[in-house]
């Protein structure tokens, strides 16, 4: 009996500690091992609603959907983010040019990046105003409309 009750406290106490480790989300395991980078770097402390993959005709996606409702779009084959969209907060001045940085900062001072889509030649920006501006890798305007990455 004293058996018994010590291999029921053993197995209790692993479950207790397993259920408190972080949990690795399986759903990530199908993404190219540079978008788990992105999330792990740049998302570490969101929890990953959804990932779905899509083949479209410009390309295949992964889109990763966080439950806090911050959506990635990465490119299938090199695993780059093509998308970021926020529900709250900014996307990181890491993730953009250096000029495209500068150009915002001087152009929208304290305004929010709450979205970045890349496309061919051009970055669209959306800002927390509800304004958005398409530039270029130099930071100069394309275009009031960006134009869609066409192959």
């Amino acid at each position: 009996m004293k058996k018994i009750l010590v291999l029921a406290a053993v197995l209790l106490s692993a479950v207790t500690v397993m259920a408190a480790m972080p949990s690795h989300d399986k759903s990530l395991d199908k993404l190219p091992a540079a978008s788990r980078d992105f999330i792990h770097r740049y998302f570490a402390g969101d929890k990953v609603q959804s990932v779905s993959h899509t083949k479209m005709e410009h390309g295949e996606h992964y889109f990763v959907t966080f439950t806090n409702g911050d959506k990635v779009a990465f490119d299938a084959h090199s695993g780059k983010p093509v998308s970021i969209h926020l529900k709250s907060g900014a996307v990181s001045s890491k993730l953009m040019p250096s000029k495209v940085h500068d150009y915002l900062n001087k152009h929208y001072p304290g305004v929010q990046v709450v979205s970045l889509d890349r496309m061919k030649g051009c970055c669209r920006i959306g800002l927390s105003n509800g304004q958005s501006v398409c530039l270029d890798k130099e930071g100069k305007v394309v275009d009031k409309a960006c134009p869609r990455d066409k192959k």
